[in-house]
C-alpha cells in the first residue's frame, strides 16, 4: 500500500498517516492490536462512528465497544492480514452509510482506514482482496422496511421507478408507494432529495436482505 512502511516485514502506520487524514476530510483511522484492544481512533472515526470522544474508547476491548458481529468482522480481518502480511479492503453498511476499510497488518495488530462509499466510488481496488461484512448497521434508515430499502437502494444506483418496479417484480403504483412510503418516514417529501441521500448512502438493492444489528453505546 503507498505509504506504508516496511519495518521486520510487517508494514507499520507512518506520521504520514496523520498528514493524509489532515487532507482527505472523509478519512477515518482506528487500529487495534492483537487482543482487540482499541489502540487509537481518530477524533472524525469517534465522533461519525462510534458517536463518542476517542478518549472514551482508547484502550478499551473492542467488544466493549462495538457489537459481536463486528467484533467477530474485526478479529476476522485481523487474523487475515496477520497471516498473509498484505492489506487487505473490507465494505460494509454503518449508520446506514456503506463504509469502504483499508485494513494494514502491524507488529502488533492493524491499522485501518475507513471512508465513506458512495454510489459510483469504486471499493474494490485491483488486486487486492476484498470481502463484504455480510450484515448491515442502518441507523435511522432501520425503520425501512426491506423492500422500501431496496427500493431506496435502487434509487440511488440511478434507477427510475418504472425500471425498479421491473427489478422488483412490482407494477408501477406498487413501486411508487414504496417510495413515497420510505419518504415520509426519513422526512423527505422532495423526489430529488431522496435521491441525493439515496447516492450519498452508497446502498446497494442486496443490502436489504441481509442481516440486520444495532450498534452498541460506546464504553465509557
Amino acid at each position: 500500500m503507498t505509504g506504508v512502511a516496511q519495518h521486520g516485514g510487517r508494514p507499520e502506520a507512518p506520521d504520514a498517516l496523520s498528514v493524509a487524514l489532515q487532507l482527505e476530510p472523509l478519512l477515518m483511522q482506528w487500529s487495534v492490536d492483537r487482543n482487540l484492544r482499541v489502540l487509537r481512533v481518530s477524533e472524525r472515526c469517534a465522533r461519525i462512528l462510534l458517536g463518542c470522544r476517542p478518549s472514551q474508547v482508547e484502550g478499551a476491548a473492542i467488544a466493549d465497544v462495538v457489537p459481536e458481529p463486528v467484533v467477530n468482522r474485526v478479529r476476522e480481518m485481523l487474523e487475515l492480514v496477520q497471516r498473509t502480511g498484505q492489506p487487505a479492503i473490507g465494505r460494509g453498511v454503518w449508520g446506514g452509510q456503506r463504509y469502504r476499510t483499508i485494513y494494514m497488518p502491524t507488529e502488533n495488530g492493524m491499522t485501518c482506514l475507513t471512508r465513506p462509499a458512495p454510489t459510483n466510488l469504486p471499493v474494490d481496488d485491483a488486486g487486492e482482496e476484498s470481502m463484504d461484512s455480510g450484515f448491515v448497521e442502518l441507523g435511522e434508515l432501520d425503520r425501512l422496511s426491506p423492500r422500501e430499502l431496496e427500493v431506496l437502494a435502487l434509487l440511488g444506483e440511478g434507477l427510475r421507478i418504472k425500471d425498479i418496479a421491473e427489478r422488483i417484480g412490482r407494477s408501477y403504483k406498487t413501486a411508487s408507494s414504496f417510495r413515497d412510503s420510505l419518504g415520509r418516514k426519513l422526512g423527505i417529501a422532495d423526489r430529488c432529495e431522496l435521491v441525493s441521500l439515496a447516492r450519498s448512502r452508497g446502498l446497494e438493492h442486496r443490502h436489504a436482505t441481509m442481516p440486520r444489528i444495532s450498534r452498541r453505546p460506546a464504553a465509557v
